[in-house]
């Protein structure tokens, strides 16, 4: 089925001459609404046509509203007409119908353009109300439009979608259909007219002036702190340079998480997507690679390892999501055998995440010890060899021997379910914490922590330990 779409603008006899012609030529004319001024032109005209009005009561809500309006669209015979308010480029329904049959359009003024003539704007994005309130993508660095603002109860909602995004005193254009006025964000709802015609454009900021920010904000940052007249210490930094910083930004976050305050966790997190960002705008400049390489890398990979979800795998448990992902890694990485998978751990992983991650590599392809017994053993073994080797006195031999002590004790770990990384971070605090509690104890007699007695550090320690800390 063909149907003929004619956008009839926003005001009485704003058709367009192509658009009349449409409609007069024929055979049944359907008009979305006939609540507005535009359907005054086919009534001045003698142009009979068939409102949808009707069909807005028994529709559930829009979706069922367009299926309906098809439904009698296709009902008809002959040339049919289908005129909407606005362009017709920018309606839902017709989108809708272009979906499910051939749709020619006889664009008309679009409902941005009755607020844009008080506010020009060579680029912008536009939104009809409802579609507003339901959308998350809204960019802040470009002038907003949004149509059909037809009652105050939408008026509110389509201000709590953008309080999302703007401050409740940012200023707005404000149009009525007779007059534009400035308000604030937050008089949205408070005006006295609304209809279809109700319509207000958002101005986006100057840097320095917003308090709500998005991605290319901070690319636009970066961008100024790495230009001629920038931040000195920006400027010269390298991919090379910054690999402290995303160590320990990491380390930060996670200290974040286990201390479960979300400032904490949102402060943390902004500052390791600054580091992502940083190694883009440097990429960048040199020519290496762009944020949308990165993350079309990112999609396709999250796709690629998530076959259970965009592909023909099944996966009804964490576990069998985990083997599917481990499946498709393999596939994309190239790993055929089980040190192939060794070598491709991070050697700048800190070391006992690394051992872990090899450990279990090794595990999972049955090459693991069965009982504690064994895995106790091979500890004490280690400790044996590490002191045969200090006992000789080569140094070379002893660093040897405590990694060897060093990767059984993460092998214990692993056999025990314990995160190797965890449990030291966590006992490294638990040393730090009775060590204060020592000191503090101690120069409550001894001015220099130092001049005290190895035996009096000794029963504060003790004491420290039995109060749990």
């Amino acid at each position: 089925m063909k149907i003929s779409v004619v956008g009839l603008g926003t005001e009485c006899n704003q058709i367009t001459l192509r658009g009349l012609q449409e409609v007069q030529s024929a055979d049944a004319v359907v008009l979305k609404t006939a609540k507005t001024q535009t359907a005054k032109t086919l009534q001045q005209l003698n142009i009979p046509f068939v409102s949808c009005d009707s069909l807005y009561d028994e529709a559930q809500d829009f979706c069922v509203l367009d299926q309906k309006i098809l439904e009698l669209l296709k009902s008809l015979q002959g040339k049919v007409v289908f005129c909407v308010n606005g362009s017709g480029t920018d309606d839902s329904t017709v989108q809708y119908l272009s979906d499910k049959c051939q749709v020619e359009i006889f664009a008309g003024v679009s409902a941005a353009q009755s607020i844009l003539k008080f506010s020009p704007q060579s680029k912008y994005q536009f939104f009809c109300a409802m579609d507003l309130v339901e959308t998350e993508t809204l960019s802040i660095n470009l002038p907003l439009a949004v149509t059909e603002i037809d009652d105050k109860f939408l008026a509110s909602e389509v201000k709590a979608k953008l309080a999302k995004f703007y401050d409740d005193e940012d200023e707005i254009l404000f149009y009525d259909g007779k007059q534009a006025i400035s308000v604030f964000l937050y008089q949205l709802d408070m005006q006295k007219k609304y209809d279809e015609k109700t319509c207000i454009i958002v101005r986006p900021k100057n840097l320095c002036e917003k308090r709500s920010f998005e991605v290319s904000d901070l690319k636009n940052i970066l961008t100024v702190l790495r230009s001629e007249n920038g931040c000195p210490w920006d400027k010269v930094q390298t991919h090379e340079s910054l690999r402290a910083n995303v160590l320990e930004e990491a380390y930060e976050l996670v200290d974040a998480i286990d201390g479960g305050n979300i400032e904490d966790i949102v402060e943390e997190t902004g500052d390791n997507l600054l580091q992502s960002y940083f190694h883009i705008v440097l990429a960048e400049e040199a020519g290496e690679f762009d944020e949308k390489e990165v993350l079309t890398r990112l999609c396709q990979k999250l796709i690629f390892r998530h076959t259970h979800i965009f592909g023909s795998d099944k996966a009804t448990s964490s576990e069998e999501a985990l083997k599917v992902w481990e499946k498709n890694k393999a596939i994309e990485k190239g790993t055929h055998t089980v040190t192939d998978t060794m070598h491709k751990v991070a050697k700048g992983l800190p070391s006992l995440t690394r051992a872990l991650k090899v450990q279990k590599r090794a595990s999972k392809n049955k090459f693991e010890r069965t009982n504690s017994d064994s895995v106790y053993g091979s500890l004490a073994e280690e400790i044996a060899e590490l002191k045969e080797a200090a006992k000789l006195g080569n140094a070379a031999e002893v660093e040897k021997r405590a990694g060897d002590l060093l990767f059984q004790a993460v092998n214990i770990c692993r056999f025990l379910s314990v995160d190797p990384e965890v449990a030291l971070n966590r006992a490294v605090t638990k040393f730090v914490n009775r060590f204060e509690y020592m000191e503090n104890k101690v120069k409550e007699t001894y001015e220099n922590f130092a001049d005290a007695p190895k035996q009096l550090m000794e029963k504060f320690w003790a004491e420290a330990k039995s109060k749990g800390l």
